[in-house]
């Protein structure tokens, strides 16, 4: 018996090989830049997650332990000091930066805020964090009752 001929084996044609490439790669550059862009939405919600979850962090341990709780905000550092327990600063994440921050300056031109022994705000105002393809969330932080809330809209 002889083998099989030509027409009857298994394979892929170069023209079809190639055909599935460029459909592929045609599909990659259309949806490559919205998951970049979507990542990048990401990265904002979380920053601005955690950054709302530190506030209220440190507006509970005031209250807990019946000492005030500073947090001194850097525009031009991107990042943020907290003087409780111990000093350190937390940066935000890569590609993330202050768009403004509405809480009005101290006697020596920080931007601090500050939760007394009751959990109430010295001040209060709103933080814009934005990223590089100029997305918005705003962490807004009540006057009077010191709630800390996230926000897609401007206040």
């Amino acid at each position: 018996m002889l083998g099989p001929t030509r027409s009857t084996e298994m394979g892929y044609t170069f023209i079809e090989v190639t055909a599935v490439l460029l459909i592929s790669s045609l599909i990659f550059l259309l949806v490559a830049p919205r998951f970049v862009h979507g990542l990048a939405d990401y990265q904002l919600q979380k920053s601005a997650e955690a950054l709302v979850w530190q506030l209220r962090h440190e507006r509970q341990a005031a209250i807990a332990e019946g000492t005030a709780h500073q947090i001194e905000f850097f525009v031009f550092g991107n990042k943020y000091r907290l003087f409780q327990p111990t000093l350190r600063d937390v940066p935000l994440d890569a590609g993330i930066e202050y768009a403004y921050i509405s809480l009005p300056k101290d006697q020596f031109g920080r931007l601090t805020l500050i939760f007394n022994p009751l959990g109430t705000p010295n001040v209060g105002g709103t933080i814009a964090l934005k990223n590089k393809y100029n997305q918005y969330r705003y962490v807004v932080v009540a006057p009077v009752i010191g709630r800390v809330r996230l926000s897609d809209t401007p206040p």
